[in-house]
Order: C-alpha cells, then sequence, then structure tokens
C-alpha cells in the first residue's frame, strides 16, 4: 500500500503542440497517425530514428532521380517512359518531403533536429559537391574520367594538337563551346574544361532540388 507509482512520461496525445517547441512537453506527441502515440522515451528516441533515416531517404531520392533521368535521356527511352520514372521518383519526394514537413509542425523540438540532422546527413552523403557516396550514382566517377580525358587530350603543346585538345574538351556535339578559343595551359588542362566541370554541378537534368514544391529552385 505504500508504493508510490512512477508518474507517466507524458499524458494524452496531440499532433501539435499549440505553444510552440516542447522539448519533451506534459502532453505525448502523436506521429503522423493516431495510434504512433510516442507515450514511451524509448518510442520517442525511436520516432527520431526513424525520422533520421527518412530524411537520409530523401536526399537519396532526390540523388537517385536526378541520376536515373539524365541515364534514360540518352538512351533513347520514349517520352512516356521517361515521364512514368520521373513521376515515380516525384511521387516517393513528394511523400516523404510532406511527410517530413507534417513530423516538424508537431513542434517536437528533437523531432524537429531529426529531421534537420536527417536532411542534412542525406545531403552530405549523396547530394553535395563532394558527397561522401557520391560514386552511388556514379557522380564522381564521371567527373574523373572527363578529367583524363582533358589532360590525356592536353599533354603536348603543337598548334594541331591544342586544336584537337579544344575540340575534344570545349565542344559538347553541338558547338556549345566551339567559340571559345582558349589557349592550353602547361599543365594540359584547359579552363574550358574547368568551365564544363561546373556546368555538370549546375546541370540537374531538370530536376527541382528541393524536398517539396514549395522548397524548389525550379517547378
Amino acid at each position: 500500500d505504500g508504493l508510490v507509482e512512477d508518474a507517466p512520461f507524458c499524458y494524452g496525445g496531440t499532433s501539435m503542440y499549440m505553444d510552440g517547441f516542447n522539448w519533451v512537453g506534459t502532453t505525448c506527441a502523436i506521429y503522423l497517425f493516431p495510434n504512433w502515440i510516442l507515450s514511451t522515451p524509448g518510442k520517442l528516441a525511436g520516432a527520431c530514428i526513424g525520422t533520421i533515416g527518412f530524411g537520409i531517404f530523401l536526399e537519396w531520392i532526390i540523388a537517385g532521380r536526378r541520376a536515373v533521368m539524365k541515364a534514360i535521356d540518352g538512351d533513347g527511352s520514349t517520352w512516356y517512359y521517361r515521364l512514368c520514372i520521373s513521376c515515380c521518383f516525384y511521387f516517393l519526394q513528394l511523400t516523404i518531403g510532406y511527410a517530413l514537413m507534417l513530423v516538424v509542425m508537431i513542434y517536437s523540438g528533437p523531432l524537429f533536429l531529426s529531421v534537420v540532422i536527417g536532411l542534412v546527413g542525406g545531403h552530405l552523403l549523396f547530394n553535395a559537391k563532394d558527397a561522401v557516396w557520391g560514386d552511388f550514382f556514379g557522380k564522381k566517377k564521371n567527373k574523373k574520367k572527363q578529367e583524363e580525358s582533358c589532360y590525356s587530350a592536353g599533354e603536348t603543346n603543337s598548334e594541331s594538337k591544342t586544336e584537337m585538345f579544344q575540340e575534344s574538351c570545349c565542344m559538347d556535339g553541338t558547338g556549345k563551346h566551339a567559340e571559345v578559343g582558349l589557349e592550353q595551359p602547361e599543365d594540359g588542362y584547359a579552363s574550358c574544361c574547368k568551365i564544363n566541370e561546373e556546368e555538370d554541378d549546375d546541370d540537374n537534368g531538370g530536376v527541382p532540388e528541393g524536398s517539396t514544391p514549395c522548397c524548389q529552385n525550379t517547378l
């Protein structure tokens, strides 16, 4: 009879803290679905880990969609096949993106930080210029091949080889850089190659960068 029960971690449930951000509120947070009530520290920790995973997965989808669309653009695929693939990726991207937005709207401090950590982590792994796993989609490998091509073309300083060098490094098949007329540098690496690299970094195959439409650079 003299035993005192431990106080519960939280009471009830809410899908949004109306008084602003709560680190650990007295009211339990409801995670997206009515039955997913974060009523214990373990459930809250599990929700945070899952949220981080969703953030990383979202960045992987964005990187994958960009890589796949670039690949199928040059393999002669029909327009409706490309459209179908793009829509499938975009469906996943929007579904997870808006789900993470709803998690942020709970106004739970741990869940908010988990969303940010997941997205930043995924960016570092897949989407950054020097991404840790950039080779997962062949980004670094393709860039290395381009550099090797430019260096091999620039091994000599003769006028004839310089012309060949400019043709191989400065023209993309459409004559895009044909009028640049840059001289071959001593290190055998033309500045036009660097121009191409910068354009490759900016070219995302028409795939918007943001997780949801409100965050995208192009629609």
